[in-house]
């Protein structure tokens, strides 16, 4: 999940594929490959058509629900940080 989170972090914002994103996902594959061996095959799964690793549903709602709280608070924190300066 970190992997996911750092990637998410890093490139979801992008709009083209740059080096570093090309990058990032080389290694998120990389580590992905190793999900089931590890005992996390319920948040990620392998798509054989495109020959690539994808996070589970069950995964993206856990990122999901901690980048909203990360959201939250960050939100208040600039409020604050505007409000005091």
């Amino acid at each position: 999940m970190l992997t996911y989170c750092g990637d998410w972090v890093i490139n979801s914002h992008k709009t083209k594929i740059d080096k570093i994103q090309s990058e990032t996902e080389k290694a998120e594959q990389y580590i992905f490959s190793f999900a089931k061996e590890f005992g996390f095959d319920n948040l990620i799964e392998y798509d054989e058509d495109l020959k690539m690793y994808f996070p589970t549903a069950e995964m993206e709602e856990n990122f999901h629900g901690l980048i909203d709280n990360y959201d939250l608070k960050e939100k208040w924190f600039r409020y604050w940080t505007i409000k005091i300066s």
